[in-house]
């Protein structure tokens, strides 16, 4: 019951990061976009950094796609490849038939 429970709670966390990497590309996304069509920050004078605004809310997002996209890839290749956690697909008797031929 409890690794179950801990299995569980494991895979509410990993959805939760999941969940906030796509909210983060999201909005970061909606954010780029905002500042370099309107290239207006709250500030009274011009600042050094306000050419930099859009173009890094991009980088964010692409760092979060691209951490998506590999785990995304790496769970993909785990369930079909050697680190298949799956009995029936890769049992013992699979595994040891399969290795001998």
């Amino acid at each position: 019951m409890n690794a179950a429970r801990a299995a569980t709670s494991g895979r509410r966390l990993w959805l939760a990061a999941y969940f906030g990497l796509c909210f983060l590309a999201t909005n970061g996304l909606a954010v780029g976009l905002k500042t370099l069509i309107v290239e207006e920050l709250d500030y009274p004078a011009r600042v050094w950094f306000e050419a930099y605004v859009g173009p890094l809310h991009f980088y964010i997002v692409a760092v979060a796609l691209a951490y998506l996209s590999s785990r995304a890839t790496a769970r993909r290749r785990s369930i079909g490849g050697w680190g298949c956690s799956c009995r029936s697909v890769c049992s013992p008797a699979t595994r040891s038939a399969s290795s001998a031929s």
